[in-house]
């Protein structure tokens, strides 16, 4: 063999070896649902067959599995959603928990007691999940698809993290004349430069010389949840500033969905400049360009936006469509 030939080899190896590692490590835009099944003295039970249902009929949410011999269980790589987790062994009542939510990268605990008596009885708890997770310390905050619909704006997938403690924007979207421009976030006085944009935990920050920002414009009503990673990120964001992950929506076993509308022409506009002020942001204008441009307006102008989108969900896959 050749040393082109060895040289060629080895670097398909590196390859190969690099994609391997990659996989595990990366964040996946997926959760988790773990907890201990105990009885009534709390005592751990191990063997308990524990069943997981989608309260969406979430594809890949329909799961079973065995406590073992700490009681302790785990489903792992679960769509953003809602779940039910019920766990049942002969002699014992059955128990089950509904209504667990589940974000990306972030593990939901589901903690089960079962009761003497018989399988045929079961005690169902009803309720939202905890706001911490115990087995990680990511700081993030998480935009559900509920929460986005309700926010003003919502089509514009940068300025919705205002909302997020701690974050700062650099500029001002009035009326919608950015559009869809994006804004850069300072998190706790970090530098915007080290800010990460991921989609489903793949990393698409942009690499040229303008570092901390995505060169793609995204259909915001493909995402079911966002999530601003403040602080303890995982080992492969390895900077100082913030994560973006941007979680897509799954396919479910019922076809639903939305439609959208909104737009502004110049007529609707109100301007709130007054002469005093326009006379005062002229006053930097150079003479020949004002004579050149007798009615230069200061500001921005809106001349036409509109923006239409057909979100929808379907039964097998991961889609959004929108205009």
């Amino acid at each position: 063999m050749g040393w082109r030939a060895r040289s060629f080899a080895g670097i398909i190896v590196l390859l190969l070896m690099s994609a391997l590692a990659a996989v595990p490590a990366g964040a996946q835009g997926v959760g988790a649902i773990g907890g201990t099944l105990t009885d009534p003295s709390g005592a751990v039970l191990p063997g308990v067959t524990v069943t997981l249902d989608s309260a969406e009929g979430t594809i890949g949410g329909n799961q079973q599995t065995v406590t073992n011999e700490r009681g302790a269980y785990q489903f792992t790589r679960l769509v953003p959603g809602r779940y039910t987790v019920k766990g049942e062994l002969m002699g014992f009542r059955q128990a089950a928990e509904e209504n667990l939510i589940v974000n990306a990268d972030a593990t939901t605990r589901a903690d089960l007691k079962l009761e003497v008596g018989r399988l045929e009885e079961g005690i169902v708890v009803k309720g939202e999940s905890p706001l911490v997770d115990t087995t990680s310390t990511l700081n993030q905050v998480v935009l559900s698809r509920e929460i986005l619909d309700t926010l003003p704006g919502r089509n514009d997938l940068w300025s919705l993290g205002r909302v997020t403690p701690g974050m700062v924007y650099a500029n001002y979207d009035v009326g919608g004349t950015n559009a869809t421009e994006q804004g850069r976030a300072i998190v706790h006085g970090s530098d915007a430069n080290e800010n990460g944009y991921l989609v489903d935990g793949m990393d698409v920050s942009y690499t040229g010389p303008s570092l901390g920002i995505t060169m793609l414009y995204f259909n915001p009503y493909m995402f079911e949840q966002l999530n601003y990673q403040t602080s303890s990120r995982a080992a492969d964001q390895a900077s100082a500033g913030m994560s973006y992950n941007m979680v897509t929506k799954s396919g479910a076993n019922a076809f639903h969905g939305s439609t959208m509308f909104n737009g502004t022409q110049r007529g609707w506009v109100s301007d709130n400049v007054d002469p005093a002020i326009r006379s005062q942001l002229l006053s930097t204008v150079p003479p020949r360009v004002l004579a050149l441009n007798p009615n230069l307006k200061p500001g921005q102008d809106i001349l036409e936006l509109w923006d239409a989108a057909v979100p929808f969900r379907d039964r097998s896959s991961r889609t959004s469509c929108g205009l």
